[in-house]
């Protein structure tokens, strides 16, 4: 069975992220692009923790590495726009206790672009990805 957990474009959980891929633009001089996405799931009275019983783990990978686009360690990952100050170079986020599904309990989960190239770049083969995830009834 499939694993109803995903991420979201969008805190309704209305849009899915087509494979979890992002679309990132940076121009040359421009400050650091920021992002947010959900990870949730609409489907009512579920609960998702990590199947090791640890905190869930959220990273970035890059699915196509020497390709010329970004990579995912020019990118950190926090909980709020705010946190992504803190945090140093890093892609993952770990997310302690639980997920319940639904939209009032979606994730929001922040990307910023910390990297310093110099090219303006398109790049779609940036991946978010989470550790083994169990689902049960919540």
């Amino acid at each position: 069975m499939a694993i109803s957990l995903q991420f979201f474009s969008d805190a309704q959980l209305a849009s899915p992220l087509a494979f979890s891929v992002l679309s990132l633009d940076r121009e040359i001089g421009a400050p650091p692009v920021d992002r947010v996405v959900y990870l949730g799931s609409t489907v009512a009275g579920r609960l998702f923790a990590a199947a090791d019983g640890g905190p869930i783990s959220v990273s970035l990978v890059d699915t196509v590495p020497d390709n010329g686009g970004f990579v995912a360690s020019d990118f950190v990952l926090a909980a709020s726009q705010a946190g992504l100050d803190a945090v140093d170079a890093s892609a993952t986020l770990l997310i302690n206790g639980g997920i319940i599904s639904g939209v009032n309990n979606a994730v929001p989960i922040w990307l910023r672009f910390k990297g310093t190239s110099a090219t303006p770049k398109t790049s779609t083969d940036l991946q978010l990805i989470t550790n083994p995830i169990q689902e049960t009834s919540a």
